[in-house]
């Protein structure tokens, strides 16, 4: 007999169910009113209940203590929902942001671009601009520093910390050392919290591209040298060195690079026979002692291989790309996107291994904690140094596989589980469709299915948006590519608008699109972004 039979049989005092549902997660509720009816009204008549089950639903947790109560913040939230359903935004707002753009980011509300104002983008930006984007409660600010007092190649914000990292272009009398600087966002000065204001790290020969990263308390920087990739990894607030990988081994054919979490990081590979995801984990916890990881004696890692092709066939390429982190709670929300929904959107090109064919481009979404929940399992078999999983084993029930065509014109195009694309016409039209991705579906929920807005598609002509609910599983059969006919059963949500928009790209976060009219990193001006708030 389980518990459940057990409760049903003896009922609880209905304020003692209701204390112990408060501390069940949203799941757990749900299959709680299954239990009894008493059970069952007392979720369906509690707002607090109600709340955390959408919270859950939504891949959100709740924000801090405000003026809101939890039906306020309910009801935000089911408005919030619907609107991103209909793509039914609340406001358009145009932002004036000039200028070129060099190198940019968008996190927690604020998106921050850095351009070089006296033509000399070759030695890195100096120019810095900060937007605080619009809300539906605030009109937004935009910051410009129009001298930073360093060339910055990179940089990377978390205005939950106050923190902006600059990497700088390195020079010809420093050309083989890496140094990020770490300041405030607020001020520009020397941020107050790490013990080295910069972080240092020479390497046996000039880089010539990096990108930097934040996860709460560490700050990674993938770079190549002469071709070949390598990793750096601090603790950026005690200035400890935690991953200095400078050697080619084992990642002569990694593309890119992302951390998982702060103590984990992943690097995708094409290396024969199969393309795979490397997974390392570089500290045991977050309190774990903060010392130098050693390669040769920590060669512990997870591989994720990807489908096997045919011998005719390699992988060419493979990217992947997911929202920031933030270390804490962004200020102002009654709710806020949780971890566990954060999804990895990977693009991977396929070409013939003579080059004398045509190269095929597919698109995998891949949640993260499915990644971390197969590393967790691994750290059990400490006797293993590496561990191997077969496609078979992770991928067909846990990605979603999609045949691609198109390049991103913006990055920052995935936050938590929604990802946005640009549909472009053919050629001379400069118009887009706006498509939206959900991963974050329960497809045993009620109202859960898009039945009431598929039905509209139908009825009504002039419905602005098109609406797919996708569950099952799709094959991507390849017969001349892959192996075996390739699998994947993700569920997702589908939204895409019927009238095209002026816009070459979109970035988006948990409550905004940004339609971008310029190119990334073009010479051109930026002009104004459209800030659309739901």
């Amino acid at each position: 007999m389980s518990f459940f039979d057990v409760q049903a049989k003896c009922p609880l005092p209905p304020e003692i169910v209701y204390r112990t549902l408060a501390y069940l997660d949203w799941r757990a509720i749900v299959q709680s009113t299954q239990v009894c009816r008493l059970w069952r009204q007392i979720v369906l008549g509690s707002i607090q209940l109600q709340y955390a089950i959408e919270l859950g639903a939504d891949g959100l947790e709740d924000g801090p203590p405000s003026h809101l109560s939890a039906q306020e913040r309910l009801e935000l939230l089911l408005d919030r929902r619907r609107r991103w359903r209909a793509l039914d935004w609340a406001a358009k707002v145009s932002v004036p942001i000039a200028g070129e753009c060099l190198a940019y980011e968008l996190v927690a509300g604020v998106f921050a671009k850095a351009m070089s104002m006296k033509r000399t983008s070759w030695l890195g930006s100096e120019h810095l601009a900060l937007v605080h984007l619009p809300t539906r409660q605030t009109a937004g600010e935009v910051v410009i520093r129009e001298d930073i007092g360093l060339f910055c190649k990179d940089f990377a914000i978390d205005p939950t910390q106050d923190l902006i990292a600059f990497i700088l272009q390195p020079s010809a009398a420093s050309s083989r050392t890496v140094s990020v600087h770490l300041k405030t966002i607020s001020t520009h000065k020397q941020h107050p919290i790490p013990r080295h204001p910069v972080l240092t790290r020479d390497l046996e020969t000039p880089f010539d591209g990096a990108i930097v990263q934040i996860c709460k308390d560490v700050l990674a920087v993938f770079l190549m040298v002469q071709g070949s990739p390598r990793v750096l990894i601090w603790h950026w607030i005690e200035g400890v060195l935690l991953v200095a990988k400078t050697g080619p081994e084992p990642f002569h054919f990694a593309d890119d690079f992302s951390l998982l979490s702060n103590t984990i990081f992943m690097v995708t590979s094409r290396s024969a026979p199969t393309g795979a995801l490397q997974i390392y984990t570089f500290r045991e916890s977050e309190k774990a002692t903060l010392e130098r990881w050693h390669w040769a004696s920590n060669q512990k890692r997870t591989l994720f291989l990807l489908p096997e092709l045919e011998k005719e066939f390699r992988y060419s390429l493979i990217t992947t790309h997911t929202a920031p982190f933030v270390a804490n709670v962004p200020a102002n929300k009654p709710f806020y996107t949780s971890e566990d929904a954060r999804v990895h959107i990977m693009s991977v090109s396929i070409e013939p291994a003579r080059r004398n064919g045509l190269t095929r481009n597919y698109t995998i979404a891949l949640p993260n904690r499915v990644l971390l929940r197969y590393v967790e399992l691994a750290k059990a078999n400490s006797d293993i140094q590496d561990q191997t999983l077969p496609w078979e084993i992770w991928g067909p029930a846990n990605t979603r596989w999609m045949e691609e065509t198109h390049t991103y014109a913006w990055l920052r195009y995935i936050h938590g589980p929604r990802f946005v694309k640009a549909l472009h016409g053919r050629w001379p039209s400069t118009g887009c469709r706006l498509q939206i991705f959900d991963f974050g579906v329960h497809p045993k929920r009620p109202g859960d299915d898009d039945s009431a807005f598929e039905g509209r598609n139908a009825a009504e002509p002039d419905f602005p948006c098109e609406h797919r609910y996708c569950s099952t599983t799709s094959v991507l059969h390849g017969s001349s590519v892959f192996k075996k006919p390739v699998k994947s059963s993700l569920p997702y949500r589908e939204v895409i608008t019927k009238a095209a928009l002026p816009y070459s790209g979109f970035m988006i976060d948990d409550e905004r699109i940004i339609g971008l009219q310029s190119l990334a990193f073009s010479d051109g001006d930026m002009r104004n972004v459209d800030v659309y708030v739901f």
